[in-house]
């Protein structure tokens, strides 16, 4: 297996070591790389343990702090050389405290605890000269326990690595969390941006629109008004034409005062209504108009009429100012 990512790609072996983990003579295969590291092959621990190695492959993957220590290593074996996944020899203690113990066989379980608390120190005694650290002094032999279950200090490094491990995943929790953190916080700046954009947009629509319907409702009013006046028969004179006829009207009473005549416009209107039968003069025919207006420029007292006979027609104040009649 050869890729270009450092951590994928299969390391080199420089030295190879078979480790007797316990005295019932189960041996198992750990390598030393180029760089000095030394790790050891996670299916021949399995087998040794009776556990699914694909499973605990699996496993170890997952937890962040284990699957930094796993490499893929080119391990020469009995049927030739195989890439391994293979586990650094400081994360065997916090890959094997992980295991829930009734995952183990009840004949394998005392093999279990022991290499909990050893593996991680043969490994280590089986490469101490290529590390620089020397072999194992006589003096020191009081030091080593001679029974599995008589080693405390064993016990106090497996919890100290897990606890590591436990800070060194917290940590990379806690970075993770802050870097989604301002993803999400900046990802909500945007929405406000676009929701403030969105609003903007649409009150300029709304105010457009409310200005057609403005427009619309006074186009609609005129034709209704036009609607309305023909449904009314309202084939009337124009405002021009009823212009026109108050003028008449005015200059035809002026004319009457200046022959004598007290207040003539209520009779000239009282009149013009009787004969062209309409309660007010806004009520006239287009089709009446010339009618109208002949007939006022030949009313009698006025331009072309006799005064004195249309003096008595009307009495009251009114000015110019048309009256309705009936």
């Amino acid at each position: 297996m050869t890729t270009s990512d450092p951590e994928t790609r299969a390391l080199v072996v420089a030295d190879q070591r078979t480790v007797r983990l316990d005295d019932e003579g189960t041996d198992i295969v750990a390598v030393r790389v180029e760089d000095g590291s030394i790790y050891v092959p996670v299916r021949p621990l399995c087998a040794a343990l009776g556990l699914d190695a694909s499973g605990q492959i699996q496993r170890i993957h997952r937890r962040e702090a284990l699957a930094e220590m796993v490499r893929t290593i080119a391990v020469p074996t009995a049927g030739g050389t195989q890439d391994l996944a293979c586990l650094h020899v400081e994360g065997v203690p916090l890959w094997l405290s992980g295991i829930d113990t009734s995952r183990i066989k009840e004949g394998l379980r005392q093999k279990f605890v022991h290499f909990q608390r050893w593996a991680r120190t043969r490994i280590a005694e089986a490469f101490l000269t290529e590390t620089g650290i020397g072999p194992v002094r006589d003096d020191m032999a009081s030091v080593v326990p001679a029974r599995p279950d008589t080693s405390a200090l064993d016990q106090i490094e497996s919890f100290g690595l897990a606890l590591a491990a436990f800070a060194r995943e917290q940590r990379a929790f806690e970075l993770r969390y802050a870097v989604e953190q301002q993803a999400v916080q900046g990802e909500l700046a945007q929405l406000d941006r676009e929701v403030g954009r969105l609003d903007t947009r649409l009150g300029q629509e709304v105010g457009r629109l409310d200005g057609r319907l403005d427009r619309a409702a006074e186009a609609f009013a005129h034709l209704l008004r036009d609607v309305q006046i023909r449904l009314d028969g309202s084939d009337v004179i124009t405002d021009a034409q009823q212009s026109d006829i108050k003028a008449l009207v005015q200059a035809i009473g002026q004319e009457m005062q200046r022959r004598g005549a007290p207040n003539p416009y209520q009779s000239i209107w009282t009149s013009l209504y009787k004969h062209f039968r309409v309660p007010t003069y806004s009520r006239l025919k287009i089709a009446q108009y010339p009618a109208v207006v002949q007939w006022l420029e030949s009313y009698p007292g006025g331009a072309g009429g006799d005064a004195n006979a249309a003096a008595g027609a009307g009495d009251a104040e009114m000015g110019g100012v048309p009256p309705n009649v009936l």
